[in-house]
């Protein structure tokens, strides 16, 4: 009965070492330390790529919705504030839940190629017509970047649709004819 309990305590004494766990802490510590700069730039890239999806997805659903409802939907851009949203043009009905905003980082520079004024003259439009075309007069390049210089690019590929492209210099194969 000694000899099982002997061996019983043997098996419950292993385990590892301390130069074992400084070794395995030690190459974790060197791991994280190369991997840690390309999850910095991952996480700084995140937020220009989801706003910049944010603002394709609402220039999407403000099309859906003037075909929906058979009028004018607009898609306006503060540069100044870093807010964009939508509703419905100005002199058409409007029900609760039609007025969209949404606030950009305040870190995030927000930049047009051509600005096009709404009546007022004070913000960016992209203008939806109840067939789901864009107005003659539309955006058509919109620049975001962080202050870690992270960019990408929000074009109109083909007079409905707006893409992200992911460097500037991609912004020339969309370029209107």
């Amino acid at each position: 009965s000694s000899g099982s309990l002997a061996g019983g305590l043997r098996a419950a004494g292993r385990g590892f070492t301390l130069v074992e766990l400084i070794l395995v802490m030690g190459l974790l510590a060197a791991v994280m330390g190369l991997a840690a700069p390309s999850l910095v730039k991952f996480f700084r890239q995140r937020a220009v790529d989801s706003e910049a999806a944010r603002f394709v997805s609402l220039t999407e659903f403000a099309r859906h919705q003037a075909v929906a409802r058979g009028i004018p939907m607009v898609v306006w851009l503060d540069p100044e504030e870093t807010q964009y949203g939508m509703e419905p043009e100005a002199g058409y009905p409007s029900a609760a839940g039609d007025v969209h905003i949404f606030s950009a980082p305040s870190d995030l520079a927000v930049q047009v190629d051509e600005p096009r004024r709404d009546p007022d003259g004070t913000l960016d439009v992209v203008v939806f017509r109840p067939d789901g075309s864009l107005d003659l007069d539309y955006l058509d390049v919109l620049y975001l970047e962080d202050r870690f210089g992270n960019q990408r690019v929000v074009q109109c590929t083909n007079g409905y649709d707006y893409v992200v492209l992911r460097e500037e210099e991609d912004a020339t194969i969309y370029a209107p004819n």
